[in-house]
């Protein structure tokens, strides 16, 4: 059977088909239904297709769906497919929330006021890899100024910002994996201060300021402006496993002959602080 896209050919060519007589009336109606279903593609036109592909990521026959679905509004077919996306992505998040975190990834973002760092656990070393994830990582900790406060943060915490939330779960849904913010630290500089950072496994980064890897570390000084041993005693940090040892009393990884302490004493600073993480 051949369909006319020409107005009123249909219905006449269906009924004739069914040895019947339709109402002009009632031809024009089909037609228009007909022409409608059929023409959704060449009436958005490929640009608004390929627009739309660009901004969501979803296949040519959800577009093709939402289009129809809004009478070929692209602005109102975005959405649609937004709204989808964001409902799938929440019912495979909770699909895969029970599955077990053993892999993930630590990130470092140094500016010249603060130091924020942050680790996200998934399921697997490939996925701690993929620049989605690394991204959502970067993301996530360059929220933790907009917080407020400093030291430890939880990443329960991070879970409950909104527009976080919401990137976790798009992220959940596009890498197929159980993603978890785990642990989070934060401090804004004071006056006199200083910080060092140290990080182990590093990966290529694709944001300024940002440094990601297997282990970081992070330590503030005060009057400490030596660069230098300012990054080997965060790099001591991290390659010095959690022990019992007050950190001012274990010796310098660098030089065993002393101890940190030492340190301080022979160069006049203070630590302040300092954050270890590893995924």
């Amino acid at each position: 059977a051949v369909v006319s896209t020409q107005s009123g050919h249909y219905g006449r060519g269906l009924f004739k088909f069914l040895n019947c007589k339709l109402p002009d009336m009632f031809t024009s109606i089909l037609s228009t239904q007909c022409l409608r279903h059929f023409s959704a593609q060449s009436t958005a036109g490929k640009e608004v297709i390929k627009s739309l592909r660009a901004d969501t990521g979803l296949p040519f026959v959800r577009i093709k769906e939402a289009l129809l679905a809004t009478d070929n509004d692209p602005a109102k077919a975005k959405q649609w497919l937004l709204q989808k996306a964001e409902e799938q992505n929440w019912s495979k998040a909770q699909k895969l929330s029970t599955r077990e975190t053993n892999q993930g990834l630590v990130g470092v973002i140094s500016e010249p006021t603060s130091i924020s760092l942050g680790s996200v656990l998934c399921e697997t070393d490939f996925v701690a890899s993929n620049k989605e994830f690394v991204k959502f990582l970067y993301q996530s900790i360059a929220e933790l100024p907009k917080l407020g406060g400093s030291g430890l943060i939880e990443g329960s915490k991070i879970i409950n910002n909104k527009d976080l939330n919401s990137l976790l779960i798009k992220s959940i849904g596009g890498l197929g994996e159980n993603i978890q913010p785990h642990r989070y630290y934060h401090h804004n500089l004071l006056k006199g201060q200083t910080f060092g950072t140290y990080v182990h496994g590093k990966l290529d980064s694709p944001f300024d300021n940002f440094q990601a890897g297997k282990i970081a570390s992070a330590v503030i000084f005060h009057n400490l402006s030596d660069v230098y041993l300012q990054n080997c005693i965060a790099q001591h940090i991290v390659g010095t496993l959690p022990c019992d040892t007050p950190l001012l009393q274990q010796e310098f990884l660098h030089d065993d002959s002393l101890i940190i302490q030492d340190l301080c004493k022979q160069h006049s600073f203070e630590i302040v602080d300092f954050c270890r993480l590893s995924f």
